[in-house]
């Protein structure tokens, strides 16, 4: 062989070392790397089962950790352009996860009949490609990717630690003070509740047994208390996504501990290590994940019905839950918002086009697993005679203290306690429960310092862990395919909770296989800052036209439902403080609600609580009969038409939400009928009810409470016979309903056997 052509192999075997990075290029890197870190801790501390804000007591704490993740894709535009490094990472992953980006926001925008959720669900798609994007091109070192991963196990472990302290400690305690309140009398019901954090999903089955062994109304109410005192403060809403999280990071830390064991074993690291293990594996035994799943058969049945009539691009997103009362059966066990399997879901929802879409990123991540083997690490061994330590060895760390990924724990910790403790729903301000008192705040607070000091040993603790990268990438392939097997009878693919932790678990893995970069507009200043400009725009738009309005719109309910709070308690003893209840009313609650209506007018929920606080303007005179609230009569009708109005403007915006339409009813039920002062005025109300119920029977054909108020209307317009066909209806639902809350309750039994034994010529 030639000298020449032995050079050349020399050559190619080992490559010449890129330049040095700058130093501000690299320290921006790092600071984004630090957001990543607190992104990726404060995740599972703000609620992420509601991206679309659906249920009322949904706040809008998840917006934030939204806008900065924008924030995040900005600077690392910036860190490109700046760095004058133009390569970048990217592939059929990437490419499949932003085909399905696409395609949810072409959902949102054409065939979903609510919009409001389905765009709100759109932007956090985009941040789910943002996750998995950003996690390659900025972790590109071993010792980054050793870091974040850290970050992610320690988070596990504080979780997992907390679960167990309560199911051990607080459950029991909560369990007995339930039977107590059971025990009392229903108006001395009162429940000083404590923090619940992520294991206080573990209640659901305590509730679902005292709901079906005590008295039916009083369990409910009781039922209703926790489940809201759950979602303001815990970190999961659902067990089955904190059974998600654990399941997806479990291998990791299987992997973790057996490396540890290796190198050292039977040390204090190795079995510390082992702990965490055994740790993270009892408290996802306590979830009890998989004991919801009997009634699958019946929700996958009338999804794949709902599939057959939408099976192009779905019903949108966040309209799953609006549309499956119209497939499920008489005996449907649940209303569900997903139907609890990840393929189904992402059809059903966004078509089959972004099913296929998804299932190629996570077929191209797999292919990429099994058949990749990357080269040795830093501080690894060559993998074969031909391997060189070298060839593929990260850029040195600029220094070897990590200090972002320290930093940036401690913002995330600090930064979901507080967007935790600091978001509320306005929705919880008028419920009837006490505000924490301040031992229940020191409680949280102090619960809250023991995470992070919990955590800082635990980072420390898995930092050490000697990864190498292809067991770094097989143990985070394999969480993801447990995760994903979770989700075959969980669903919750598209709630921020689960999805962010695993296409960042997939970014991950992707980096430790040491894919080689592309080179597709790297050269030159305008390939290079072209991203730039994109980024800003994003995000600029996010906050202006997402993220300003709603949470606007949020902060204007939250003041409007304080005072509206005042006003129920000066109400409740004769407005002693009130001079001026109409114009209290209408300057401090109607007006700002009014406004936030203005900020968000897609919010079908905002219209209905417009719609609440004018009939409760109209309802003042008789409820006050006081000179001090007297209203002319013109106003009252005013007060009448702008009631209607925005109830009428929330079932335009969510057609097939019942939300709208029970406003509607109750507005001429319980409001204009009730101080009619005739009888034929009081029959005109309840024949405009009827109009509303017929739809809510359409929308929710198997519920027997609703076919009962409808025969209560039709039996009240003298409208016998149509009654009686609706009180037999509701008759036999009552007797297939397999849920307590779908039952009627024994005076509307009661009713009903009145109705059916009246004469059959006065039906």
């Amino acid at each position: 062989m030639s000298r020449k052509k032995r050079r050349q192999e020399n050559t190619a075997a080992t490559p010449v070392p890129g330049p040095a990075p700058a130093a501000g290029p690299e320290l921006l890197r790092r600071y984004l790397l630090g957001l990543l870190t607190a992104l990726i801790v404060a995740r599972p501390f703000v609620l992420g089962e509601d991206p679309g804000i659906l249920a009322p007591l949904t706040d809008t704490s998840n917006l934030v950790l939204t806008l900065l993740w924008m924030v995040a894709a900005v600077g690392w535009a910036a860190w490109r352009a700046w760095s004058r490094r133009g390569a970048w990472y990217g592939g059929f992953v990437e490419a499949g996860l932003l085909a399905a980006v696409v395609l949810v926001f072409v959902g949102a925008a054409s065939v979903a009949r609510y919009k409001h959720p389905a765009q709100l669900i759109a932007w956090e798609w985009l941040v789910l490609f943002l996750a998995l994007f950003l996690m390659r091109q900025l972790a590109v070192t071993d010792q980054d990717r050793r870091g974040l991963l850290s970050a992610f196990l320690a988070t596990a472990v504080i979780l997992s630690a907390y679960a167990l302290y309560q199911s051990a400690v607080e459950l029991p305690a909560k369990r007995d003070q339930l039977r107590a309140e059971l025990e009392r009398p229903a108006d001395q019901q009162h429940l000083a509740l404590l923090a619940v954090g992520p294991a206080g999903v573990l209640l659901r089955e305590q509730r679902r047994a005292d709901r079906e062994a005590e008295d039916l109304v009083r369990a409910d109410e009781v039922a209703r208390r926790l489940e809201i005192n759950e979602r303001s403060t815990s970190t999961f809403a659902d067990a089955r996504s904190f059974a998600g999280y654990l399941v997806l990071l479990l291998p990791a830390l299987a992997v973790a501990a057996w490396l540890c064991w290796r190198r050292q074993g039977a040390g204090p690291a190795s079995l510390l290590t082992a702990g965490c293990v055994l740790l993270v594996g009892a408290a996802l035994w306590t979830t009890h994940a998989l004991g919801a799943t009997a009634n699958l058969r019946d929700t996958w049945s009338a999804t794949r019905a709902m599939i057959d009539d939408h099976p192009w691009l779905g019903v949108g997103a966040g309209n799953f839950g609006r549309l499956f009362p119209q497939y499920a059966g008489d005996t449907a066990a649940e209303d569900v918002a997903e139907p609890h399997n990840f393929v189904l879901e992402l059809w059903a929802s966004y078509g089959v086009f972004a099913l296929a879409a998804v299932l190629l990123a996570l077929g191209a991540f797999f292919y990429l697993v099994l058949t990749r083997r990357p080269a040795a690490g830093e501080g690894e061994a060559p993998a074969g005679p031909r391997a060189q330590g070298s060839a593929g060895a990260s850029p040195s760390p600029v220094g070897p203290t990590r200090w972002e990924f320290y930093i940036g724990g401690m913002a995330g910790l600090s930064f979901g306690y507080f967007l935790r403790e600091a978001s509320r729903s306005a929705d919880e301000l008028l419920l009837p429960l006490a505000a924490p008192s301040a031992q229940e705040v020191n409680l949280r607070a102090l619960v809250a310092g023991g995470r992070s000091v919990l955590w800082f040993a635990a980072f420390a603790l898995f930092e050490g862990v000697p990864w190498t990268r292809r067991a770094m990438a097989s143990a985070l392939a394999v969480g993801v395919a447990a995760l994903l097997l979770h989700l075959a009878v969980a669903g919750s693919i598209s709630f921020p909770s689960v999805a962010q932790p695993l296409w960042l678990c997939v970014g991950l893995a992707l980096g430790a296989l040491h894919l080689p970069p592309r080179r597709v507009g790297a050269d030159g200043l305008p390939g290079r800052a072209f991203p730039l400009p994109v980024a800003a725009g994003v995000a600029m738009g996010y906050f202006a036209y997402v993220f300003l309005p709603v949470s606007s719109s949020a902060s204007l309910a939250w003041k409007a439902f304080s005072y509206a709070r005042v006003y129920r308690e000066q109400a409740a003893k004769g407005f002693p403080e009130i001079s001026n209840p109409p114009l209290f009313l209408w300057d401090r609650v109607l007006k700002p609600l009014g406004k936030a209506v203005d900020e968000d007018q897609e919010d079908a929920h905002r219209w209905c609580q417009l719609a609440h606080w004018f009939g409760e303007m109209w309802m003042l005179p008789a409820r006050d009969r006081h000179p001090r609230s007297y209203i002319k009569p013109e106003g009252r009708q005013r007060y009448a038409r702008e009631a209607i109005r925005a109830a009428l403007q929330a079932q335009k915006r969510d057609p097939d939400g019942r939300e709208g339409y029970f406003m509607l009813v109750s507005l001429h039920w319980d409001v204009f009928a009730r101080d009619m002062r005739t009888a034929p005025s009081s029959r005109k109300e309840y024949g405009q009810a009827i109009e509303s119920l017929q739809e809510l029977v359409r929308l929710d054909p198997a519920a027997a409470r609703t076919h009962f108020s409808l025969a209560k209307m039709l039996f009240a317009t003298g409208q016998a016979a149509k009654g009686h066909q609706e009180a037999l209806e509701a008759q036999r639902l009552d007797r297939l309903a397999a849920r307590p809350q779908r039952r009627l309750s024994p005076e509307q039994r009661r009713q009903i056997e009145a109705w059916l034994k009246q004469p059959v010529s006065r039906r």
